[in-house]
């Protein structure tokens, strides 16, 4: 399906299967796309101002292969992100508003976040890594803007992930599983890492201040320029 650079503003996409559709540069203001299927959709620079997403899945597995959508630069003012327990598996998100979008128990296993605008974003229960054949493949969230997040990733697979150069304070981490995820320059400050294990984990350039490592190891040999006090 191509759509590229067509007007469908206020188009009702509720339950279609939109699977590798292409919507490039579209008019979508005020579409809904509720519990749709965009896995492999490419949306990026549409305008999806005022669109509806709730329930609605990026993402699709294919040869034990998945495939996400594509929304660098959508314009998404006053869209509604409800990705509440949606597959949003290997999207790719990178530098798009995202303020105040709800992941809570998503699935972002390799999805790009570089650069996104995540203020006021909703993490619980979030999934941000991904197995396949025997590897793990973490989301990107390097630069990404967090101000006013919530932060819950207690308990949570963050394997792999890149949240390097992002503003984690007072992040609650607890018994999270970290091995491979990058942290390197990451504001760490307050975050509560109890019961974590942090050896496989690059810190190097963190700041770690007041940072709660009850029951935590680290490998200081990944730990160069970390600021603990």
């Amino acid at each position: 399906m191509n759509f590229s650079n067509a007007d469908l503003s206020g188009a009702n996409f509720s339950d279609a299967n939109l699977e590798d559709a292409n919507f490039k540069g579209a008019c979508l203001i005020g579409a809904d796309f509720t519990k749709a299927r965009l896995g492999g959709a490419n949306l990026e620079g549409a305008n999806l101002s005022g669109a509806h997403f709730e329930g609605t899945s990026l993402s699709r597995e294919q040869a034990f292969s998945f495939y996400g959508a594509r929304l660098t630069k959508a314009v998404l003012d006053g869209a509604t992100l409800n990705f509440a327990g949606c597959d949003l598996r290997d999207a790719n998100l990178s530098h798009t508003n995202l303020q105040g979008a709800d992941f809570t128990k998503a699935r972002l296993g390799g999805a790009n976040l570089e650069g996104a605008n995540l203020s006021g974003a909703h993490f619980e229960g979030t999934s941000l890594s991904r197995e396949q054949a025997y590897s793990f493949y973490g989301a990107r969230l390097t630069k990404a803007v967090l101000d006013g997040a919530t932060l819950n990733f207690a308990g949570c697979d963050l394997r792999d992930a890149d949240l390097s150069h992002t503003n984690l304070q007072g992040a609650d981490f607890t018994k999270a599983r970290l091995g491979g995820a990058n942290l390197s320059k990451a504001d760490m400050r307050r975050a509560n890492l109890t019961t974590v294990d942090l050896k496989g984990t690059k810190l190097d350039g963190a700041d770690m201040r007041g940072a709660i490592l009850n029951g935590s190891s680290v490998n200081l040999a990944s730990t160069t320029d970390t600021r603990w006090v």
